[in-house]
């Protein structure tokens, strides 16, 4: 509590009081040790039933019926659904306190994309899901395994969130303009925006910057057709952020969805040539992929 004399005509006139809570402040902190330290008790008991249930599925412990077959996939997809949302909590955790170190360095884009489609594709290739790439070579300076994250997010997202018969485009192009509704930081000359297009459910206008925030779901009812934490696209402009870029949504209810993720182009600019082996490489691999080859 502050106490200020207030002066007029050289004569005290009046008080002042500021009155300021530091109640939120702990909550904060609070609630991220609290979450920090779930995240670290959770990942050795859940590791170790992770563990145990592919070493069953793997039959080394002897033959299962088809209905105990069945019940321990249900269980090993489960299991995977649970570490990744441990690992989100606690990833989130890490960058909300600053304790996550970046190791950048100079990468292609077209390789990031290639390894975030070789991620997703027995799951596009089960759902009937039609992956449409169109790839130019850049280069940028980042983490990639933190980039193929973020891609590998964003993919899975638009798969979850697409019917049987869908097509899903991803698009790479260069821009020197600004980015929308970017944050302070993304200050760079120029940026690749990589665009993962839906034809899915698309998202509420009310729901666009919400699904953003921990824990937020475009559709935030008990009868959701599609389950998750809501952390995952959090985490994904997190890292964009700490990249000095941007991660945002346009979409429109019925019409699909499109994320853009931005970077900053390396300053040392990756030339896009007919001899350049690497990108062709790429490009060519990238796209076998997309056929499920």
């Amino acid at each position: 509590m502050t106490l200020s004399l207030i002066h007029a005509q050289q004569q005290i006139s009046g008080v002042a009081i500021l009155v300021r809570s530091a109640a939120h402040e702990n909550l904060d902190r609070l609630k991220d040790e609290l979450i920090s330290t779930l995240s670290h008790e959770l990942r050795t008991p859940i590791a170790a039933l992770h563990g145990s249930i592919d070493l069953l599925l793997s039959g080394k412990l002897g033959e299962l019926t088809d209905r105990g077959q069945r019940l321990l996939e249900l269980a090993a997809r489960n299991s995977d659904r649970l570490v990744r949302v441990i690992n989100n909590i606690f990833d989130l955790a890490e960058f909300a306190s600053g304790q996550v170190e970046l190791v950048p360095q100079p990468c292609q884009v077209v390789d990031l994309i290639e390894q975030a489609a070789i991620a997703v594709q027995p799951v596009a290739a089960q759902a009937s899901i039609n992956l449409r790439l169109h790839l130019q070579p850049v280069e940028i300076f980042a983490d990639s395994n933190r980039i193929t994250q973020v891609l590998t997010n964003l993919l899975s997202n638009a798969i979850k969130f697409s019917a049987a018969g869908d097509t899903i485009w991803l698009t790479v192009e260069q821009r020197s303009t600004a980015l929308p509704a970017a944050p302070v930081t993304a200050s760079a000359d120029s940026y690749v925006v990589i665009q993962v297009k839906d034809q899915g459910l698309g998202i509420p206008a009310d729901r666009i910057e919400a699904i953003f925030q921990r824990f937020g779901q475009a559709d935030a009812s008990d009868t959701r057709p599609q389950s998750g934490a809501g952390l995952g696209l959090t985490l994904c402009r997190s890292i964009a952020h700490r990249h000095q870029g941007h991660l945002w949504v346009e979409s429109e209810v019925g019409q699909g969805s499109s994320f853009y993720l931005a970077l900053p182009i390396a300053s040392t600019g990756f030339s896009a040539q007919a001899g350049n082996t690497r990108g062709n490489r790429g490009v060519k691999n990238l796209l076998e992929v997309a056929r499920g080859s």
